[in-house]
C-alpha cells in the first residue's frame, strides 16, 4: 500500500523536509523489523520498534505546527540536538586520538552550534510524545522498548534466573510478535502524522486496517488504537 502511494507534490519548508526524511527512513526501519520478526529475533525487533517510535515523535513534533515561525523554531531545536550529538562524538574521538583534533568538521560543527546559540534543545522523547498527542504510547510501549534498548537489569539477568541451561540463538516468537504489533502502531502513527505535509492519503487507510484486525483489539480497548 505504501509502495503504491505517491508522496509530496507541493513545496515545503525545512520542517517538512524532516518529515519527508522520517517517512523514508521509517519505511526502511519497518521493513527491517519485519525481517527480524520473521526470523524470531524478538529482542532486535523491539529495539528497532523503539527507534521507529522515536522517529514518529521527533518528526511529528518538528512538522506538527502550522505557524511558519514556530516550525522554524522547532527545526532549529532539532538541528541543535543533532549538532550537539555530533560534536560530542567528534570531540570524544579527538580526546582518544581516534580522529585528528584539527579536523575541519569539528570546527564547522562548533560554528553551526554557535549559530544556534539562541535556540533551545529538542525536548526528550517522552515530552515529544506528549506534545504530539501520543502520551499513551509512552506508557504503553516506550518504557518497555527502552528496557531492550538500554539493557535493563531485567534484560541482563532475567532469563538467567532459575534456568539451568540457556541456548544461544534461541528464537523469541512471542516477543517478536509483540514487537511487530508495536511497530505496526508506531508506523501507522508516522503515516498519520505525515499525511498533511506529504499528501499520501495513507493515515486513515492504515487506521482502518488496524481497527479491523483482531490482533489489536486490546490496544483499541485501552485507547491507544483510537489515538
Amino acid at each position: 500500500m505504501v509502495l503504491e502511494s505517491s508522496v509530496g507534490g507541493k513545496e515545503t519548508d525545512r520542517a517538512g523536509l524532516v518529515m519527508g526524511g522520517a517517512y523514508f527512513h521509517a519505511f526502511r526501519r519497518f521493513t527491517a523489523i519485519r525481517i527480524l520478526v520473521a526470523a524470531g529475533a524478538g529482542e532486535g525487533a523491539m529495539i528497532l520498534a523503539r527507534s521507529l517510535l522515536s522517529i514518529a515523535a521527533r518528526a511529528g513534533y518538528v512538522d506538527q505546527h502550522e505557524d511558519p515561525e514556530e516550525r522554524e523554531r522547532r527545526y532549529r531545536q532539532y538541528k541543535k540536538r543533532l549538532y550537539s550529538d555530533a560534536l560530542e562524538t567528534l570531540e570524544g574521538g579527538a580526546a582518544l586520538g581516534i580522529v585528528d583534533a584539527d579536523r575541519p568538521d569539528i570546527a564547522e560543527t562548533r560554528a553551526h552550534l554557535a549559530e544556534l546559540e539562541d535556540s533551545s534543545m529538542l525536548p526528550p522523547d517522552r515530552q515529544l510524545l506528549e506534545l504530539v498527542g501520543l502520551e499513551p504510547f509512552y506508557h504503553a510501549f516506550y518504557r518497555r522498548l527502552s528496557d531492550y534498548q538500554h539493557f535493563s537489569l531485567d534484560m541482563a539477568i532475567g532469563e538467567l534466573l532459575g534456568v539451568e541451561q540457556l541456548r544461544l540463538g534461541q528464537p523469541e516468537p512471542e516477543l517478536a510478535r509483540e514487537a511487530l504489533k508495536v511497530a505496526v502502531l508506531s508506523y501507522g502513527v508516522l503515516l498519520h502524522l505525515s499525511e498533511r505535509t506529504l499528501e499520501h492519503d495513507l493515515g486513515q487507510r492504515t487506521l482502518s486496517l488496524v481497527q479491523a484486525s483482531p490482533d489489536f483489539a486490546d490496544d483499541a480497548s485501552s485507547g491507544v488504537n483510537s489515538r
